[in-house]
């Protein structure tokens, strides 16, 4: 009997210390993402946002107009900056946008969360840097600026959003273009990859190709022990592990990816003005982040960026604005980067002012 009581005890008290260590990481976890663990496929993975709105077409995903929200850091316990879009759906900043009748052209930027400006101000992303560069070092208003860039967009959803909220909608005299997307769906889904598969659709097809991964999410979203070992996990190796299945030997869907980056890229200068010119950056990540990455990880980004300096150099409309040099093993990563990828208002007055010194403005005079 006294051996029973003895167990149980034992038992009992395992439970109370795995419950109060549960109570604390919850706390913590909270205190370092801003949300619960059961949160996080509505926080982190990107399905919708609270700016986003549903599109029936091949952008999947667009911007609410006239949304705004306030940044909050919870480690500072303070406001941090300003997100606001405006009345087209387009990010706000400190340049103007020069309508249709104005006959002034604009210089757009399209793409994912870096060109959007991912958790800092609306005056200190890119577009918002880049528009005071011109005033500076140019003295009058003779061009508008429009942050169209999307969080979480792929290259075919920003091609879209061109040729649904800008094309035959507004003068356009440049268009800057940067995304990671298609990359993470190649990795995360290797011979599986297509190109409609993007953040916003990709989790329905992860559960009906890796059922086991919807397993691990459960696990995830019910402990915030497991949330917090992944996420350890993830921070030391770069990425998810467990969700990559891309191969660089791969060489049948390689071919594939690249055929789609080249296809979207000839859509989007189609349907551009004949004498505007594209900029494309390559997926940029921090030098020390990259190198906590996987072999094949890093294989898919370096085939994307060759497969865009490739193209640039075979169309003479297209720029190539090689951040990826101008971020070298050189430059401090805390400083221009929040998180490995993502640019702080510091980094994107880097980007924006090495971007304005290689844009041609002679049409323009």
């Amino acid at each position: 009997m006294n051996q029973i009581k003895k167990m149980v005890f034992v038992l009992l008290s395992i439970l109370f210390i795995l419950s109060i260590i549960e109570i604390v990481g919850q706390i913590a976890f909270f205190y370092n993402y801003g949300f619960h663990p059961w949160e996080v496929f509505e926080k982190e993975v990107f399905l919708f946002r609270k700016f986003y709105k549903e599109a029936d077409d091949d952008r999947v995903i667009t911007m609410i107009p006239g949304y705004s929200e306030e940044l909050v850091n919870h480690k500072k316990n303070g406001i941090t900056g300003k997100v606001s879009i405006d009345e087209f759906g387009f990010r706000r900043g400190s340049y103007k946008i020069a309508t249709l009748q104005s006959l002034t052209k604009n210089f757009i930027f399209i793409g994912d969360s870096v060109p959007y400006g991912w958790e800092i101000d609306d005056l200190q992303t890119i577009p918002s840097h880049f528009w005071n560069i011109i005033e500076q070092k140019r003295g009058h208003e003779d061009m508008g600026v429009i942050n169209a860039a999307i969080p979480s967009y792929s290259l075919k959803q920003s091609v879209a959003r061109y040729m649904k909220e800008i094309d035959g909608k507004f003068n356009v005299y440049g268009v800057y273009l940067q995304f990671y997307d298609p990359v993470g769906q190649l990795i995360l889904f290797g011979k599986n990859w297509r190109e409609d598969i993007n953040w916003a659709t990709e989790r329905k097809l992860l559960v009906k190709i890796f059922p086991e991964r919807e397993r691990f999410f459960g696990l995830e979203r019910k402990s915030s022990l497991v949330a917090i070992v992944n996420r350890a996990i993830n921070k030391h190796l770069g990425e998810r592990v467990y969700y990559s299945t891309f191969s660089c030997k791969d060489t049948d869907t390689v071919q594939k990816f690249k055929k789609h980056i080249d296809k979207s890229l000839l859509t989007l200068l189609s349907v551009m003005d004949h004498n505007s010119k594209l900029y494309i950056a390559p997926l940029t990540i921090g030098p020390s982040t990259i190198k906590r990455m996987p072999y094949d990880s890093v294989c898919a980004v370096k085939i994307l960026n060759d497969e865009l300096v490739k193209y640039s150099k075979e169309n003479k409309r297209v720029i190539f604005i090689d951040t990826v040099e101008l971020f070298g093993d050189d430059r401090d990563e805390s400083k221009y980067f929040t998180d490995g990828l993502h640019l702080s208002g510091e980094g994107s007055r880097l980007v924006a002012q090495y971007l304005y010194d290689r844009v041609d403005f002679s049409l323009l005079k």
